[in-house]
């Protein structure tokens, strides 16, 4: 028989609809059914796999560890018209415009699932079939250690635009008459910590409101260039996780049903875009690649991996609408560090910008909420299985340092290793956007071979040289 040349991937997107068994429905009742293509914005037209007769390919949920095979009589592009309208689900016949491509299908096989057609496919929603690469994470190039850096700096919250707390060229929001890359090095410089940064790390909230103008585009891309510039950090060395402002989701002029809206962010993913071609422009990677991704960082002694994490993915359920969720493709991430070979002593960290553990007085569950990582017990157990001790957050403006470590159940052999949880408070956002009149903050994580030791500093506008939060702390103690 012949073998899947496409894998199609695929969600339950719409609250309360089993796509196969919608699917199956159609097939069952008019022998075969049309399978649309929701393309995201970011992948190609492909349109070479379409219009070349008969087929077979797999359709994979990862999600929920479901594969099927499929076989298709015809396949064409969404521009064609459809004469029979009935051969489409009913929950999707009105967004037809919105589909890129369409597969009729006449047969639906669930089979055993198969981890290497996940890994083909990745986070694409359509893909030929081809051997997976291995180690496919970024691994260090060959560097002379004598030339590398002991440490991290982590910043977030900056919030660029309406909400900074700080000058900005050109334009008059901001209060103070220092800018915040300014205030940074100078403190950096005070603690002697200046030439020893290698990498940053931003956890999100780089702007307000989602704020891309080309002024505060310009605006950040000059600040945080700057500062890398003056610590040495190469911009490859840069890494950044989404933030809630960075992504809106949910635009409170929308009058549309949550659950439509939920479907199409879901499938075209076009509100990461601005962010994508910032994260480009700044750092390098491209604004296709996912922004779930690791990175293996060489420090003077030890190698980091680095786990970036993008919690402003859009949670199946809409109602939440501002919570953090991370869901399978950032659990995924986490396990390929599974893979690795180490000939050094290596650390693993995670970076994300949504909260994993309460950090305020009051963190009540509300509809409207901007609060904890809905999937955060699974993630914070995932990470702690391939070795994660270190993760790092923004989001909630407050300073804050906590460990989390499950205890093991009686039938395991070991308990869990615990993981130190840094929120970072904020790097730049006013003081009437601060938890508990907090002060901005920064925090500069030193990798050696015996541990890894954090420092946590306040910053102000105002020229003072401000205090410790934190110095030295052993983190893997």
């Amino acid at each position: 028989m012949e073998k899947p040349k496409l894998i199609l991937r695929f969600r339950n997107a719409t609250p309360g609809i089993d796509t196969i068994r919608e699917h199956q429905k159609i097939i069952n009742g008019k022998t075969s059914v049309l399978w649309g293509w929701w393309k995201k914005e970011l992948e190609p037209e492909q349109a070479h796999l379409f219009d070349v007769g008969r087929g077979r390919a797999y359709v994979i949920d990862p999600s929920q560890h479901k594969l099927y095979i499929v076989t298709y009589v015809r396949s064409f592009l969404g521009a064609k018209p459809i004469s029979d309208i009935s051969l489409i689900p009913e929950y999707y016949r009105g967004s037809t415009d919105k589909v890129a491509g369409w597969f009729e299908l006449s047969y639906i096989e669930e089979v055993e699932y198969d981890q290497e057609v996940e890994l083909i496919v990745g986070q694409k929603t359509l893909s030929q079939v081809m051997s997976p690469i291995s180690n496919s994470y970024n691994m260090p190039t060959e560097r002379n250690r004598d030339t590398c850096k002991t440490s991290v700096l982590h910043l977030s919250d900056l919030h660029f635009g309406d909400d900074h707390g700080y000058k900005t060229v050109g334009s008059e929001k901001g209060l103070g008459v220092n800018m915040f890359s300014d205030m940074l090095l100078r403190d950096i410089k005070s603690i002697g910590l200046y030439t020893d940064i290698e990498s940053i790390i931003i956890t999100g909230d780089l702007t307000t409101r989602g704020d891309w103008s080309e002024p505060t585009r310009g605006i950040i891309l000059e600040q945080i260039g700057k500062i890398a510039l003056k610590l040495g950090v190469k911009k490859e060395h840069i890494f950044i996780a989404p933030g809630n402002h960075d992504i809106i989701r949910y635009k409170e002029d929308d009058r549309r049903d949550i659950t439509e809206i939920n479907v199409e962010l879901q499938t075209n993913q076009e509100h990461e875009t601005k962010l994508r071609l910032f994260i480009e422009d700044l750092t390098g990677r491209h604004w296709k690649k996912d922004l779930d991704y690791l990175k293996v960082l060489s420090l003077k002694d030890v190698d980091v991996n680095i786990f970036i994490l993008n919690s402003c993915r859009v949670a199946a359920e809409g109602k939440w609408t501002e919570y953090g969720f991370v869901g399978y493709a950032g659990l995924q991430t986490l396990e390929k560090v599974k893979s690795q070979e180490c000939s050094i002593k290596t650390y693993s960290i995670m970076a994300l910008h949504h909260h994993l553990l309460p950090v305020n007085r009051v963190d009540m569950l509300n509809e409207k909420g901007v609060s904890l990582t809905i999937d955060a017990i699974q993630l914070l157990d995932k990470a702690s299985e391939v070795g994660v001790s270190i993760a790092l957050h923004g989001h909630q403006h407050c300073s804050r340092v906590a460990r989390y470590q499950k205890l093991k159940y009686e039938h395991e052999e070991k308990s869990p290793e615990p993981i130190t949880i840094i929120s970072a408070g904020s790097g730049g956002v006013d003081k009437s956007r601060r938890a508990d009149s907090m002060r901005n903050s920064y925090s500069v994580i030193t990798f050696t071979e015996e541990s890894a030791k954090l420092t946590m500093r306040e910053i102000s506008n105002d020229s003072v040289l401000q205090n410790y939060l934190y110095k030295g702390v052993s983190l893997t103690d």
